[in-house]
């Protein structure tokens, strides 16, 4: 079984990536059948043989900052305030008033995985901070 190191509901029967986040699912430890004695600390990066920052993968964090700086360029040139601080007219189209809406929406869709310790959405009902 695999699992997402930060979606611990995600369970596969194969490698792949995880539908919430995009890292990759991980083997799934067996949990353990005894207890810790009380006087030792738990662990903090492993809770019943499960590791948080398992299959983090530096670059899908890279290539999603690249796009993410890439789309922002347009949101930035398009915006009112800039250009009239810079006393410009960017390019028109049909639609170029919701260029920046858009862009900047696929913006934030590239940043969830650094936004999921949040309590945004229904995926994170269960929070308790």
């Amino acid at each position: 079984m695999y699992t997402c190191p930060m979606h611990p509901k995600v369970v596969s029967d194969k490698p792949g990536l995880c539908p919430e986040c995009g890292m990759n699912l991980v083997p799934a430890a067996p949990k353990h059948q005894h207890q810790e004695p009380r006087h030792e600390m738990p662990k903090l990066a492993h809770h019943d043989g499960f590791n948080k920052h398992a299959g983090h993968s530096t670059n899908i964090f890279k290539t999603k900052f690249w796009v993410s700086l890439a789309l922002s360029i347009p949101v930035v040139a398009y915006s009112d305030v800039v250009q009239k601080l810079l006393d410009y007219q960017a390019p028109t189209f049909p639609g170029a008033v919701y260029l920046p809406l858009v862009l900047a929406s696929v913006i934030f869709f590239t940043a969830v995985p650094y936004l999921s310790p949040l309590p945004i959405g229904s995926s994170r009902q269960n929070y308790r901070g």
